[in-house]
């Protein structure tokens, strides 16, 4: 979360670069590790940032939305790709949706991608036209 609030210009990787925000979030209540259902807790507790969680599918070998935060308009917004094997799970910060989903389009430049149903478009008013009818149902694959 911390990399994504107050990222650093280099040196990223590095946990001495947000040790000193750990106190910037309220946690209270969350227990770890962190459960995809415990999401909307943390976005109760913390106003200014709302989370998506997308998983990969091995045998579509396609993502899909585990989570999408029905808050649209907060300071922070951020895309999380759940990683799992069958003891351990982990969260990885999406920096840019539009090369996570890129295969799923022939358009060769950057996308602009619907977080509901994951559909690259290549025109931002297209994509901005969509949005209001795709959030009238469940996440979902195209």
């Amino acid at each position: 979360m911390q990399a994504a609030l107050h990222e650093p210009e280099i040196n990223k990787e590095r946990l001495s670069n947000y040790t000193s925000y750990e106190s910037a979030l309220d946690m209270s209540g969350i227990n770890y590790p962190v459960e995809t259902k415990q999401i909307h807790l943390f976005e109760k507790q913390n106003p200014t940032i709302s989370i998506n969680v997308l998983s990969f599918e091995p045998d579509t070998k396609s993502f899909t939305v585990e989570y999408l935060s029905p808050e649209r308009d907060r300071q922070h917004h951020i895309n999380l790709l759940l990683l799992e094997d069958t003891t351990k799970h982990h969260y990885v910060r999406v920096t840019n949706m539009s090369r996570l989903v890129a295969h799923r389009s022939k358009h060769n430049g950057v996308t602009h991608v619907c977080n509901s149903c994951l559909h690259p478009f290549s025109d931002p008013t297209t994509h901005e036209t969509h949005i209001p009818f795709c959030l009238q149902h469940p996440p979902q694959q195209v």
